[in-house]
């Protein structure tokens, strides 16, 4: 039995799960990461559901007169987190190429794997070119591309979405896109990449003195935690069911 201790709005709540340890429910982390993902991405939507203030009158007018500016910035920059993936990638795939010495090396170490290896990088490399040109200007070639225009269509789709956000005038744009979550067999966590972000879930004062209101966007609830315990006894049961099979 595995007994986790989770604070709750300032009360200690434990979730009780059929587990030896956190990293059995390693395969439950992704479903749930997807599912609070969603979860934050709709509170940020209904802005906090009416409980967020407005804005001030004076920090309004200056938005609006930054407002052209993000719309523009937010086009500019619509695939540079795509490019930056992609370059990351085919880092991941060269990287037994170049532990080895070069293509020769390890394709006289590793002869059986060496033709897809390189495949595999000249296939990424393709691809960062690709979105390159996009990014410039040209023109939509999918042909033979799916997988890769599929993620294109998906930058398209995020940046109209921030860009309809920004006309708006949705408060705390720029920490909606910024979460990045990881997990492994040791922990789960999720967090705004923004190292100011949390003054505005919590409210307090700014660096300058100003005073932030509170918009809670990211917090533990009950629900979230059902939905957690559901998912992980799901998992477990299905687990259990198999080896007895």
């Amino acid at each position: 039995m595995l007994t986790i201790e989770v604070n709750v709005s300032g009360q200690v709540r434990e979730l009780q799960l059929m587990a030896a340890r956190f990293g059995d429910l390693l395969p439950v982390m992704g479903p749930f990461s997807a599912y609070m993902r969603k979860q934050i991405d709709e509170g940020f939507e209904a802005q906090g559901n009416g409980t967020w203030p407005d804005r001030k009158d004076s920090t309004q007018k200056a938005y609006n007169r930054t407002k052209e500016g993000r719309i523009a910035k937010v086009e500019a920059n619509k695939f540079r987190g795509l490019q930056n993936r992609l370059r990351a990638e085919l880092k991941r795939t060269s990287r037994p190429v170049e532990a080895a010495g070069g293509m020769d090396a390890y394709a006289a170490m590793n002869p059986k794997a060496a033709a897809r290896r390189a495949k595999s990088i000249a296939r990424k490399q393709a691809q960062a070119a690709e979105v390159a040109r996009i990014a410039s200007g040209g023109a939509f070639q999918p042909k033979g591309q799916k997988a890769l225009y599929q993620r294109v269509e998906r930058r398209i789709t995020q940046a109209e979405n921030r860009k309809a956000a920004i006309e708006r005038g949705e408060v705390l744009g720029r920490i909606a896109n910024s979460f990045q979550i990881k997990f492994s067999r040791k922990n789960w966590e999720m967090f705004s990449v923004i190292p100011w972000a949390s003054v505005h879930n919590d409210g307090g004062r700014a660096g300058n003195g100003a005073a932030i209101p509170k918009r809670t966007f990211l917090e533990w609830t009950d629900e979230r935690l059902d939905v957690f315990v559901e998912m992980s006894a799901r998992y477990l049961a299905g687990k259990t069911e198999a080896g007895r099979a």
